[in-house]
């Protein structure tokens, strides 16, 4: 910082003696303004707000909606290091059983919402989802239930039909009785759509 023998060493320095005939101004604190704090900071020792020593550590609030805090400290050189970032928000969890949502990630205090997928009936609930002041989500509110294709029907000359669910996506197979040809055997299937209904019959039995 330069010799300081015949005059007063900047804020934050100290004039240090190397001899008896020398002396030098070091930097021995930083001074009150932290850069990257948005919404202020509170001190973790007794300093006062207008300096603070050479390696003490301060911490900063994190941005509303968000939890824990970022640490910065005071440098030799009379700067703040960098924030060491300890703020969290509520993470988005793997989507939830029959329903999803477009959001990435939540601040605490913000509701997001979840719809149905594809496919599914919004049954029940608000579909609302609610982080809460500790950075933790609360139970989901919604309740999806497959779309429910009803009968498929009996074409004519039909002699077996076979399914394993008549909800979204499930298939029902179809065979002719043995006096007819169906005149497309390859597609002999029709299968539930997101809609709620079948898809368009391909085959007759002739």
């Amino acid at each position: 910082m330069g010799p300081c023998r015949d005059h007063s060493c900047p804020n934050y320095t100290s004039c240090v003696p190397l001899s008896s005939w020398s002396s030098v101004c070091v930097v021995t604190a930083c001074g009150p303004t932290i850069e990257h704090a948005n919404r202020g900071y509170h001190n973790s020792d007794d300093n006062s707000d207008t300096m603070t020593s050479v390696g003490v550590k301060r911490y900063l609030y994190c941005d509303t909606g968000y939890i824990g805090y970022r640490s910065v400290t005071c440098l030799a050189n009379g700067n703040w290091s960098e924030p060491g970032d300890h703020c969290r928000d509520c993470a988005i969890v793997s989507p939830m059983q029959n329903a999803v949502t477009t959001a990435t990630a939540a601040p605490a205090g913000s509701t997001i919402t979840y719809t149905c997928n594809t496919g599914y009936t919004h049954v029940s609930g608000t579909g609302n989802r609610f982080c809460n002041s500790q950075g933790f989500w609360e139970t989901l509110d919604i309740t999806c239930s497959p779309v429910d294709c009803g009968d498929p029907g009996w074409p004519p000359g039909v002699n077996g039909m076979s399914y394993g669910s008549l909800s979204y996506q499930g298939v029902v197979s179809y065979s002719c009785s043995s006096s007819y040809t169906s005149t497309n055997p390859g597609s002999m299937q029709v299968t539930c759509q997101s809609d709620g209904n079948w898809s368009p019959r391909q085959f007759d039995c002739m």
